[in-house]
């Protein structure tokens, strides 16, 4: 592979279309979503771009469809018409309604669904949708799963407090929160570490925390007014994003086990965390004066600068998603009647 600070990939699209880069696969598959028309008749079509080969994901006649992430068999999922869809080799299949959030490498989906005015949270698997259930309240959302089929989110209590969840082999577990704060779930790998935060429920106060074996464990707020974990990888790192009060982003940290990792403030600006991967990769952007605008990998306490594909700084922008040696992301350029737009970028490492 190239080192990262070569020159990226741009997808070819419509000149017109405003294009996000949504998520990439550890094999370079690139999920992306192009928009035309927009004020006028609005077209949303997605696709897939690998190795220069590009795969439309139509679901009939749609004219907006909407993509979520696209795991490592290349399979998709998304949603269309108020349907979410999974597609395999450009192939859908339709998983009922509702809204799709994540999948694993063995197709098994999770998202939210309504149910009578009432939130719910749903899992699909080889055909077959399953309600995860609630804690007595009207609220449950899944939001993550691993390779285990263990899915993690946050529900409602009959009291109306959020709570963290995990559901796995038809259980719904309440994995509690600390006094007088609720909880929520956000990530959880493949040997079932969940990661989260918690808060007051208007958001305030929050601070990063992690379930083991369904022990809540506070990492805190790092120096900072909030934190709140932003992912956990294979190993165990869990990448954090420290906050003002109010919840802008101040800086990145890398928390693996009792050790603290902080992501240096390059040009002096705060840095925003976006992922990270299983090959111990750190995506985000940098905010400063200086630079502007900077995508950035850190791996092993080394910063790399991502370039544009035009050797400048785009006006603004940022990075998606990371997989091992994969980083996808958003250059915004002129065009030629003055106004300005979006292209997908692929990095390598």
């Amino acid at each position: 592979m190239i080192a990262w600070g070569a020159t990226p990939v741009r997808l070819p699209v419509a000149a017109d279309a405003f294009v996000h880069a949504v998520d990439v696969n550890a094999r370079g598959a690139v999920l992306a979503e192009s928009t035309t028309g927009v004020g006028t008749a609005p077209r949303q079509r997605s696709f897939v771009w690998r190795d220069g080969k590009v795969v439309r994901l139509r679901y009939g006649g749609a004219a907006w469809v909407d993509v979520r992430q696209i795991n490592d068999r290349g399979d998709v999922i998304g949603d269309a018409r108020g349907e979410g869809v999974l597609w395999r080799n450009g192939k859908p299949t339709p998983l009922g309604r509702f809204e799709p959030s994540a999948l694993n490498d063995s197709d098994v989906v999770v998202g939210d669904g309504t149910v009578g005015g009432e939130i719910h949270g749903f899992v699909w698997e080889r055909g077959v949708l399953t309600d995860i259930g609630s804690l007595g309240g009207s609220e449950t959302h899944a939001w993550a799963v691993n390779a285990r089929g263990q899915v993690v989110g946050a529900a409602t209590t009959a009291a109306g407090a959020e709570h963290a969840i995990l559901w796995q082999d038809g259980v719904l577990t309440d994995l509690g929160t600390l006094p007088g704060l609720e909880s929520t779930a956000i990530a959880i790998n493949d040997a079932g570490l969940v990661v989260g935060r918690v808060s007051d429920h208007l958001g305030n106060d929050s601070e990063a925390v992690l379930w083991r074996d369904g022990t809540l464990v506070e990492l805190g707020r790092f120096g900072a007014g909030g934190a709140t974990t932003v992912g956990v990888d294979r190993g165990g790192d869990v990448l954090v994003e420290a906050t003002t009060s109010s919840g802008d982003p101040l800086r990145a940290f890398v928390v693996h086990g009792g050790t603290t990792t902080a992501l240096p403030l390059v040009g002096g600006g705060s840095v925003v965390a976006t992922g990270l991967d299983d090959a111990g990769d750190v995506l985000g952007y940098v905010q400063s004066g200086s630079l502007g605008r900077r995508s950035f990998v850190w791996r092993k306490g080394r910063v790399t600068l991502l370039p544009t594909t035009d050797g400048r700084r785009p006006p603004w922008g940022g990075p998606s998603a990371i997989a091992n040696g994969y980083a996808v992301g958003d250059e915004y350029v002129s065009l030629a009647n003055g106004r300005a737009t979006s292209r997908a970028v692929l990095w390598r490492r």
